[in-house]
């Protein structure tokens, strides 16, 4: 546990809460299939998405931390990686959605929800314990700083001038589930395999690259997750861009899946 919070931890929180008060998301987008895969505005928001194909978490930024709609959909875009899909749940009873008719139900599960022990407006200054380096509001539009609560907690923000994104997102079912259901979800979109490697401590970590097509700005993203026994994703991305749609600035993302991997297993979350 860390404890160790300095005046710079207290400023960066503070700036982000401040220039995200008024942020408004739309969460149902985020829930919806069970899943908290809130795609990011923009095709590469969604590592989870068409990039990770993975369980992420992410809410996206244009290339963003949720689950853009290019990763996980098989589509073009790196976007962010959302929640992992959630596997069946032996107790998980399926939801009437009220604006169906009715009459006509519905298999999907609740929203998956677990104890997040962080908070999105917090996730900036401590990404900077485990990776010194100026950090800055992303722009409005890629959704900043996500507060859902026990469904996913999520942050898009500059470092050194690049997007990052790093989300705690709620799944269901085990990691050894939601890992398989990453690794068929990368199959089927035609993306490269995926490697789960089991952890002493029963979690499952894995990492994946995404790359954008030329018409969409040729873009990429390195990404890593970690699946925990506490039914949370932790998912970091990092960009090639600054901003949705913006040249790139580096020929390759800032952190190399093996820093995210480090990232992402770290204890200064905690």
């Amino acid at each position: 546990m860390y404890d160790d919070k300095t005046a710079t931890d207290d400023r960066v929180t503070t700036l982000f809460h401040d220039t995200t008060a008024d942020v408004e998301v739309d969460v149902a987008a985020l829930v919806r299939g069970g899943i908290v895969r809130g795609r990011a505005k923009h095709r590469l928001h969604t590592a989870g998405t068409a990039f990770a194909a993975a369980v992420g978490v992410a809410g996206i930024v244009g290339v963003a931390l949720t689950v853009a709609p290019g990763l996980g959909s098989g589509g073009s875009g790196i976007a962010p990686a959302s929640a992992p899909a959630p596997a069946t749940s032996t107790t998980a009873k399926p939801d009437q959605p009220k604006n169906l008719p009715a009459g006509k139900p519905t298999n999907a599960p609740p929203p998956a929800t677990a104890d997040i022990p962080v908070k999105a407006a917090d996730l900036p200054g401590l990404f900077t314990r485990i990776y010194p380096g100026k950090v800055t509001p992303a722009e409005m539009r890629t959704g900043r700083i996500m507060d859902h609560g026990r469904q996913a907690q999520i942050a898009h923000f500059l470092w050194k001038g690049h997007i990052t994104t790093v989300s705690f997102t709620a799944y269901h079912g085990t990691p050894a589930e939601a890992c398989e259901a990453a690794r068929q979800d990368a199959k089927l979109a035609g993306r490269p395999p995926i490697t789960c490697t089991e952890r002493p401590d029963g979690s499952f970590l894995y990492s994946a690259f995404g790359q954008e097509p030329a018409v969409d700005g040729g873009g990429s993203a390195n990404i890593a997750t970690l699946l925990t026994p506490d039914h949370y994703a932790i998912e970091i991305l990092s960009y090639t861009y600054a901003r949705k749609g913006g040249p790139n600035l580096s020929a390759k993302p800032p952190l190399t899946q093996e820093q995210l991997k480090q990232a992402v297993t770290s204890q200064a979350w905690f």
